[in-house]
């Protein structure tokens, strides 16, 4: 099965912790979907990333191939089903090729600031996925 992180689990880094063996395959896009920062109603540190259908947004993230003892572990470290939704979704990469995903999201929440630590390890997940370097400045980086 397919994952699609689009925040801080882009890091591949975090990822090998969170889910052993779990194989990154390339960048991909989940379309008709907005990139944001909320307060995430958990933290005290800061807004987390989150996804909100919008058409004509473009989402880039990590496409890894995960099995189901790793789908269980993102349901962990995402809160799933209290903090985070999943869905499976359908992303493509750069050659077109599409897959069906799952991707976690929470409904959208006053917008906010992450904090420098959080906002560095998305810019390294997305720095080690490979994400157009005009998407992490004018999405990522900006708030």
């Amino acid at each position: 099965m397919f994952y699609f992180a689009y925040a801080s689990n882009m890091n591949k880094q975090q990822m090998a912790e969170r889910c052993p063996g779990c194989k990154f395959l390339n960048r991909a896009y989940l379309e008709n979907f907005k990139y944001f920062y909320d307060q995430h109603p958990e933290s005290k540190i800061g807004a987390k990333a989150n996804i909100f259908p919008s058409r004509d947004d473009k989402v880039w993230g990590a496409l890894f191939e995960i099995n189901g003892n790793h789908l269980m572990s993102m349901d962990h470290h995402e809160g799933y089903p209290k903090q985070y939704q999943r869905e499976v979704v359908t992303v493509r990469d750069d050659a077109g090729e599409s897959y069906e995903a799952w991707v976690y999201f929470r409904p959208a929440q006053k917008p906010g600031k992450p904090s420098a630590q959080y906002l560095e390890i998305v810019k390294q997940g997305a720095r080690d996925s490979g994400l157009p370097e005009d998407y992490i400045k004018s999405t990522i980086e900006k708030f």
